[in-house]
């Protein structure tokens, strides 16, 4: 009986600590899309076909409602946007209010309501085979100082990172936008920048998976451009 009751103030000493764990966590955004009259009017430059969801969340298209996001208080731990059949990651700041603007040029911006960071970074390869070459590229190409740049018209859009092999010339990308063919690219990741956040990125080639790392944020005074991308290549299982 002793045993019995020892086992049961284990199982709710856990219950307990796991729900201090989750409550302590816990924290949440305000989000709300600034223009959702575009798509009522059925603006025909506009295409929204996929859903959007925000850490679980499913967002109306049509809705000018604010909607309450948790998020996390660990810097380590990003937020997941699923948009259609793309999973996107950021990291939003716990109390911050966040808007989603509708755009004919890149379906929707997220960026923060009290204004946010975003600009032109450059990258680097490490832990990788010095005898192969390999590109990262985003859909909006290179700038003239050879800094990987963001969009123009969408700065606050999700950006796109590729890994390509060494057998495709990236200068047939920046000049076309697209890649053609499927079979150079090693992986791919979204992330949205919000408030000058510094990431790196992972590539498994065993396991063909590309994962992003918060590291933090732009330093006070500093820019992207005084900014590096770790691009770390591994063969670990």
């Amino acid at each position: 009986m002793r045993k019995i009751l020892y086992l049961l103030t284990l199982q709710v000493l856990a219950v307990c600590s796991a729900s201090m764990s989750l409550a302590q966590d816990a924290s949440y955004i305000q989000l709300r899309i600034t223009n959702s009259d575009l798509v009522e009017k059925e603006n025909p430059f506009i295409q929204l076909n996929a859903p959007l969801i925000v850490n679980g969340v499913e967002i109306d298209w049509k809705s000018d409602q604010t909607y309450t996001i948790p998020t996390s208080n660990y810097t380590s731990r990003l937020d997941i946007i699923h948009y259609g059949e793309k999973t996107i990651y950021t990291k939003f700041k716990p109390d911050e209010e966040y808007l989603i603007k509708i755009s004919r040029s890149c379906s929707y911006e997220l960026m923060p309501a009290n204004g946010g960071q975003v600009g032109t970074f450059h990258y680097e390869f490490t832990n990788y085979n010095p005898g192969q070459e390999y590109t990262l590229f985003t859909e909006h190409g290179k700038d003239s100082e050879g800094g990987l740049q963001l969009s123009t018209l969408c700065p606050f859009s999700a950006q796109k990172f590729v890994i390509l092999d060494q057998d495709y010339d990236p200068y047939s990308i920046y000049m076309d936008g697209e890649i053609e063919d499927d079979n150079h690219i090693l992986g791919e990741t979204y992330f949205h920048f919000l408030h000058g956040e510094r990431i790196s990125i992972r590539h498994n080639v065993k396991m063909k998976r590309t994962s992003v790392r918060h590291d933090g944020y732009i330093e006070e005074g500093k820019s992207f451009k005084d900014y590096v991308i770790e691009v770390e290549y591994v063969q670990e299982e």
